[in-house]
């Protein structure tokens, strides 16, 4: 979404999954002066139309919203980012700011996946531990290949999420990925290709 201002000509870029959910959308209706437009563009075509326009002078976003923290931390570091202290800033995590730079605004939801046709009902997973189980004693039901996973070198949401979920999770996160490596893991760089290759039984379990 790209909002243009007939009044003070300011603009914002944000990146909607469905703009007809957005809530935000709901708030700059206030704003008669701006003008939306719809624009299909991912996180990184964000980061990367606004390093272009920066560089070549051109009209860009005055305020790039992007859940890419490893590009946004990228932004800050390039200068393109104003100190903002809340006046809560003590109350806040360390992990959801950056000095006063930079704040979480949201969460993201981690849930594995599995093909419930691939598996016994019985067997169906709840845990980690039940995950790590399946991988050690019930090796026949993950054929060579049938692991999927986001790949941290492609994906720099893979490189951010994987980073706190070693942090959180160990010692199972190192145990499922060595497993997982065992058997064979296709890595990818977003979510997508993995959903669905679960759906098709390509895949049997997803680390998302």
């Amino acid at each position: 979404m790209r909002l243009l201002g007939g009044r003070g000509g300011w603009s914002f870029i944000v990146l909607l999954i469905d703009p007809r959910q957005n809530l935000y959308l709901k708030d700059l209706k206030i704003y008669p002066f701006i003008e939306i437009e719809y624009l299909e563009m991912g996180m990184l075509a964000i980061f990367s139309r606004f390093r272009s326009e920066v560089a070549t002078g051109d009209p860009t976003a005055d305020i790039p919203w992007s859940s890419a923290t490893d590009l946004q931390l990228i932004l800050i570091n390039e200068g393109h980012a104003l100190p903002y202290k809340l006046t809560f800033y003590d109350k806040i995590p360390l992990e959801a700011k950056f000095k006063d730079l930079a704040y979480v605004t949201s969460y993201a939801l981690f849930a594995p996946i599995f093909n419930k046709e691939k598996i016994p009902r019985d067997l169906w997973p709840r845990s980690y531990g039940d995950i790590l189980n399946l991988l050690a004693t019930r090796r026949e039901l993950f054929p060579k290949g049938s692991i999927c996973s986001f790949d941290p070198i492609r994906s720099g949401f893979a490189l951010v999420a994987q980073y706190y979920q070693y942090k959180t999770m160990e010692p199972y996160f190192t145990m499922m990925y060595s497993r997982a490596g065992e058997i064979g893991a296709q890595l990818h760089a977003a979510s997508g290709p993995q959903i669905e290759r679960v759906r098709t039984g390509e895949c049997v379990y997803v680390f998302i």
